[in-house]
């Protein structure tokens, strides 16, 4: 079994728990160290980022940030020592075919189906009960909230935040660093650096400029 320990020490952090905790129950895998975060006087946190920084032995690391450019930025962070790696986490109810493509780091929970001939990049997130169609593309640090649904041959850009109930047409892009609102259905393609909501879905704040 390896070790292995959680950045963050929120609900979703402890979301992820669950996940180690339900693969473990099907082949015993990690041994779960603690939860590092910035606020060590909790008892469930065994030290900040100076504590992986300095880690002297191979360790296991969630990132388990909803945040995108916290994510990055700790991601980024951590690979400055080299004793760290980023598993995926999947949880076992997750249905996805072997065609299905994951980097490192990725973070995929219960109910979630991913169909064929997907590529995710590293350091997603892909939140409770979603669809992902067929040929879709997510680049690295994507985040997708519960319930999203999204089409065949979508391409989310790096950093892309989708939001709760979101759903997302066939064959659509969104653009780097975009946030889309829950709820929100996706018709069109959607520049980068944008928050964009609605039925459809319009820019509502460009940070382009």
């Amino acid at each position: 079994m390896k070790n292995i320990v959680i950045v963050g020490a929120s609900g979703f952090a402890r979301e992820i728990k669950w996940i180690v905790d339900r693969i473990n129950e099907v082949e015993p895998c990690w041994n779960f160290l603690g939860y590092i975060d910035s606020h060590i006087g909790d008892d469930r946190v065994i030290g900040d980022d100076e504590y992986l920084l300095q880690y002297p032995q191979e360790l296991s690391v969630a990132i388990a940030i909803a945040d995108t450019k916290q994510r990055q930025r700790l991601a980024k962070m951590y690979r400055q020592n080299s004793r760290l790696e980023f598993p995926n986490l999947i949880d076992p109810d997750v249905i996805m075919s072997e065609s299905v493509s994951v980097g490192k780091g990725n973070l995929i929970c219960a109910g979630s189906v991913l169909t064929v001939n997907i590529d995710i990049g590293d350091f997603c997130i892909i939140n409770l009960n979603c669809t992902v169609g067929h040929e879709c593309v997510f680049e690295d640090f994507v985040t997708v909230s519960p319930g999203a649904n999204i089409s065949g041959n979508v391409r989310l850009s790096q950093g892309v935040n989708v939001g709760t109930g979101t759903r997302i047409i066939q064959g659509r892009c969104v653009g780097a660093n975009t946030i889309v609102g829950a709820g929100a259905v996706i018709n069109r393609d959607m520049p980068g650096d944008c928050t964009v909501a609605g039925v459809p879905a319009k820019i509502i704040k460009d940070r382009r400029t």
